[in-house]
């Protein structure tokens, strides 16, 4: 499927070295699942329909992350967006979430659920899976349609295994399982 998708895309997808060179890579691993899950999307018409990323969470725990659930949403969206076309939308810029800091800048991303917007409207959302087994992170990466959670697209692939990428208190915003809110926003499917 691999080379399917090399000919169909070759201006998104770069050219990789020789065996012996290659690098373990997060990002064209999950590059690789994006072309996986943009070539399966071509079967539907989402236009310019929204689409949502949410964080990857534990096979094992549906309610914990961790900060390498949180990274590859966002590089598989990243990767749709600029070889696909889709329309992701982000909840983390809210309803006047734009906040100036002498120290850090201006910024518009925020998970304060007082600053969120509650209702998302989503055609669809772009979500997975990880689960360590023999010290391999298993991925399943999925993008459902909101309306009737079918899946339109899949992929499983396979990333080395790292306890700190996993620990779900990588990141000081979170406060363990849970993510220490009880905001829930909610994503509708009028479509």
């Amino acid at each position: 499927m691999a080379l399917i998708i090399l000919l169909i895309m070759p201006g998104c997808l770069r050219k990789e070295a020789p065996l012996e060179r290659q690098v373990f890579s997060l990002v064209e691993k999950n590059y690789l699942a994006a072309d996986v899950l943009g070539h399966q999307l071509a079967n539907h018409d989402l236009g310019k329909r929204p689409v949502l990323a949410a964080s990857f969470v534990s096979l094992d725990d549906l309610d914990l992350s961790s900060p390498l659930g949180r990274v590859l949403p966002h590089q598989i969206a990243s990767r749709l967006v600029s070889c696909y076309g889709l329309n992701f939308i982000d909840i983390r810029t809210g309803k006047s979430s734009l906040r100036m800091d002498m120290e850090q800048g201006e910024l518009i991303l925020s998970r304060d659920p007082e600053l969120l917007s509650r209702d998302v409207q989503a055609y669809a959302v772009l979500t997975g899976t990880y689960s360590v087994v023999y010290n391999q992170v298993y991925v399943n990466a999925r993008i459902i349609r909101s309306m009737d959670h079918s899946v339109l697209a899949s992929f499983d692939y396979i990333l080395p295994y790292n306890r700190l990428a996993l620990d779900p208190g990588g990141s000081p915003d979170q406060a363990g399982p849970g993510g220490g809110s009880d905001f829930e926003p909610n994503v509708l499917a009028g479509f």
